[in-house]
């Protein structure tokens, strides 16, 4: 069990060192890549607060897709699609199942 606690948190640090980088750079890769390491610590932390880290794979992924249709021309829209990624999370954690949030662990697991 302590193993799952270790790679919770190196996740979570490795997934927001990689989203510093990404808003340094502005590469969609690295939010995309930023935002599966979230996914995956949230789907870790899912007994306690994996819902609610459930929110920053959400925000990564409108970002990663504002910044690769280049949507994203001043900073004022980063919170915009920061925005709409937070409505978008807020609607599947109220309105989807955790089974389906999850999907792809229970294939693995």
């Amino acid at each position: 069990m302590a193993i799952f606690i270790l790679i919770f948190f190196l996740t979570i640090i490795l997934g927001i060192v990689t989203a510093v980088q990404a808003f340094i750079s502005k590469s969609p890769l690295l939010f995309f890549v930023s935002g599966l390491l979230m996914y995956i610590a949230s789907f870790l932390g899912s007994m306690s607060v994996g819902l609610y880290i459930l929110v920053f794979p959400f925000i990564l992924w409108m970002l990663a897709i504002a910044y690769k249709f280049q949507l994203l021309k001043r900073t004022v829209r980063n919170v915009v699609f920061s925005l709409i990624g937070t409505v978008a999370w807020l609607f599947a954690i109220l309105l989807v199942d955790d089974y389906w949030l999850f999907l792809p662990f229970v294939w693995v697991f």
